[in-house]
């Protein structure tokens, strides 16, 4: 918190002006006070402060660098110790941020020390789930769609993981370097990168991103504070999805990124039906034949779901295939195939499999087959199970799904 404080102070203060810091106290609270004859806040950005990532007109034509997150993170972490920031400002003449703390708070830390010790505060990082929870906690995150942000301000990145994590999975990256690293054994579900950069820009790792095959159809977000019309051409023709210039509202960044995601689970659906299709689709089904207007896919996502499928058909009665064998045909490594087949269907590669199996048996059924020479034909050694994994997928048992009277 200090160090934000007082760095903004000597940043926005000129040469022979004055910065302080004060601390006063009473057997109830604390308060820190960092005070100085800078360029202050205009009125009429005030209204952004502890809100939103923002930088005030004035602190953006002075020429020093800064991201605009610094403020709203110290409020954070002054509202999770229980305290309150507060302040005063005058334009042209001066600045005075003030942190209250009581003297002692309640904190998540209940160790014999800490309650023995009832007047030192403790900060401890809150724990996201109990302990006894951890296993669904796990299941759970697993099932997350994966955002992967590439951030090289350290204070943002984590400000955007803390914003991201309640509802996705988010691996962060300082720079392009490490995000392609990651992106060579992982398939994420949307790809959030600032533009400006050491080494490899946002906008050149855009596309790298674009121009391979492999990951083209990844959504690709670029978050800059480059706002000319010229520097968002430049971004949506390197094949960036959205172009958010900084300071941003970060409401309106979690809508945009939470409908890309709801675009790409529909264009999960539509991936699965095409897959389906190929061994024959009868049930009903909400997705259209065709891609919704203005929905892009990747030709290589494609061939990726009809290749894997073709794989599972040309092996469908072989009931030892399975997802190690599926991988080795497809020549990825079972991290990088997971994380792809999740990404684009919706499903594992041992759900995916199995659906490609019963979708097939379904197909038996209807043409005249038994029960038993539909299970054995798609690859079910044991028909009771088959019969069980049959009637949890399309709600009837195989018998009446071939006898419907």
């Amino acid at each position: 918190m200090l160090d934000n404080l007082i760095s903004n102070a000597c940043k926005y203060t000129l040469s022979g002006g004055e910065v302080s810091l004060v601390l006063t106290a009473n057997r109830q609270k604390a308060n820190i006070t960092v005070k100085d004859t800078g360029i202050g806040i205009p009125k009429k950005d005030r209204k952004y402060l502890f809100k939103e990532v923002f930088r005030a007109e004035n602190a953006q034509s002075s020429q020093e660098k800064g991201s605009g997150f610094g403020l709203l993170q110290v409020h954070r972490i002054v509202k999770s110790m229980q305290g309150k920031l507060s302040y005063q400002s005058e334009e042209n003449k001066g600045t005075s941020f003030t942190i209250t703390l009581a003297r002692s708070f309640e904190t998540r830390d209940t160790s014999p020390r800490s309650l023995t010790d009832p007047l030192k505060p403790k900060i401890s990082v809150p724990i996201s789930a109990p302990l006894r929870t951890r296993t669904l906690a796990e299941d759970n995150e697993l099932n997350k769609d994966c955002i992967l942000i590439v951030e090289d301000n350290d204070a943002l990145r984590y400000y955007l993981k803390h914003t991201f994590s309640p509802d996705y999975k988010v691996v962060d990256v300082a720079n392009g370097e490490e995000a392609i690293v990651f992106l060579g054994k992982d398939y994420p579900d949307l790809i959030l990168s600032d533009l400006m950069m050491p080494g490899i820009q946002g906008d050149e790792l855009c596309r790298i991103v674009k121009d391979n095959p492999e990951t083209a159809g990844i959504p690709f977000v670029l978050l800059t504070a480059k706002t000319t019309h010229e520097a968002a051409v430049k971004g949506f023709k390197e094949g960036a999805d959205d172009y958010i210039p900084k300071p941003f509202s970060t409401e309106i960044l979690k809508l945009k990124v939470h409908n890309i995601i709801e675009s790409r689970k529909r264009q999960r659906e539509y991936f699965l039906r095409q897959s389906l299709q190929q061994v024959g689709f009868s049930q009903d089904s909400q997705v259209e034949d065709d891609s919704e207007p203005g929905q892009k896919f990747s030709e290589n996502d494609r061939l990726f779901i009809e290749l894997a499928t073709g794989i599972v058909v040309r092996n469908i009665s072989d009931s030892e295939f399975g997802v190690n064998e599926l991988c080795q045909e497809m020549a990825m490594s079972r991290t990088l195939f997971f994380s792809r087949l999740k990404s684009l269907t919706g499903k594992a590669p041992q759900e995916f499999i199995r659906l490609i199996r019963l979708q097939n048996a379904a197909e038996l059924l209807k043409n005249g087959y038994s029960v038993s020479d539909a299970s054995i034909q798609s690859g079910f050694a044991n028909s009771k199970y088959f019969s069980s994994l049959f009637k949890k997928t399309f709600g009837v048992q195989p018998s009446k799904f071939q006898h419907p009277d």
